[in-house]
Parts: structure tokens; C-alpha cells; sequence
């Protein structure tokens, strides 16, 4: 009876250490379980730490290709500009080109309307003249230098027209060029105070 009593202590003895273990080992599956939820959660987190982040590198990688763009723009616009700049200072050289052939257009008309003036005051003298006793020969002299003083002026005005044709009408021929002093019907020796044929200068 001894026996079995000693047999049944021990039996409860390894009961109550297999019962100790088992609740040990409960506590400890709770305590991994609650680690697995944490690893569980830190995993989360660090999964939404990654795609945040791969976020952030595309959104960066993004700015960094407008930025190229940007960049890229800036470029072609300096570009643009230094061209632009260029063709101002060819137009610029031109337009200094165009100024000074005008001015000297003008001072060559200037020159000219001078001669034109000069020679209308010597015409209205000739023609005075041939009021007067002038010889015939000194009258005849008379008209060929203002015809080829006119002459002169016309080819002077063609010139400018040519150079420039906006400024002045081609002038063309003029009648009076092609005129005599008097008429070969009337002769030479036609008498002072004998009127010179009428002409027409257009």
C-alpha cells in the first residue's frame, strides 16, 4: 500500500510538472504570438515606409525629368535669343547701309537741284538773251549748254532711280534733248526777237 501511494505521489508530482510546463509553454506561445503581431505590424510599417518611399523616388524622379525639360527650354530659348540677337545687329548694319546711301541719295538730289536751279536761271537768261543783239552763234552755244546741263541732270536722276527706286520716278527721255535751237525749216539766220519753237518737256 506503501508502494502505491509513493507510485500515485510521484504520478502527481509529474502531473503537476507536466501542468507547470504546459502552462509555461502557453505563456510562452502567447508571448510569441503577441511577437508575431508586432513583427506582424513592424512589417506593415515597413512595407508602407517602402512603397512611400518608391513613391517619393518616382515623384523626385519625375521633377528631376522636368527639371531636364525646363532646362532643355532654357537652352533653346537662350538660343533663340542669341539668334535673334544676331539677325538685330545684321538688320541693324543694313539699316546703317540703307541711312547712309539715302543720305548721300539726298545730298546727290540736293547737288543736282542745285545744277537744275542754276541751270533754269541761265535758261531764263538765254532766253532773255535771245531778245537781245546776242550773235546767233553765241544764242546756239547758249541752248547746247543747257541742254547738256539737263542732260546731265536727267542721267543723275536715272542713276538715283536706279539705286533707289522708290525715291524718284524714272525720269525717262525728255523732248528737249532731242530738239534744235531753231527749226531747219526757219534756218540760222532768223532775226532777233524771233520767238524759239514752243517744246514740250513730258
Amino acid at each position: 500500500m506503501d508502494d502505491f501511494e509513493k507510485e500515485a505521489r510521484s504520478y502527481r508530482q509529474s502531473i503537476n510538472s507536466l501542468s507547470t510546463e504546459i502552462s509555461e509553454n502557453a505563456k510562452a506561445v502567447t508571448a510569441l504570438e503577441s511577437e508575431k503581431e508586432t513583427l506582424q505590424s513592424l512589417s506593415c510599417q515597413y512595407q508602407s515606409t517602402v512603397s512611400k518611399r518608391r513613391s517619393e523616388r518616382q515623384a523626385h524622379r519625375g521633377e528631376i525629368e522636368r527639371a531636364d525639360r525646363v532646362k532643355g527650354d532654357i537652352t533653346t530659348l537662350k538660343d533663340h535669343a542669341a539668334s535673334m540677337k544676331q539677325n538685330i545687329l545684321q538688320a541693324l548694319s543694313e539699316l546703317h547701309i540703307i541711312k547712309h546711301s539715302l543720305e548721300k541719295c539726298s545730298t546727290s538730289v540736293n547737288e543736282q537741284s542745285i545744277d537744275v536751279s542754276y541751270s533754269s536761271t541761265l535758261m531764263e537768261r538765254f532766253t532773255e538773251a535771245l531778245w537781245g543783239v546776242v550773235p546767233m552763234a553765241q544764242r546756239t552755244r547758249d541752248f547746247n549748254n543747257q541742254r547738256r546741263l539737263l542732260h546731265q541732270a536727267l542721267e543723275t536722276l536715272d542713276r538715283i532711280h536706279g539705286e533707289v527706286p522708290k525715291l524718284l520716278p524714272r525720269m525717262g527721255g525728255i523732248m528737249f534733248l532731242n530738239m534744235e535751237p531753231w527749226d531747219s525749216s526757219t534756218g540760222p539766220n532768223m532775226g532777233i526777237k524771233t520767238p524759239i519753237p514752243s517744246i514740250c518737256y513730258y
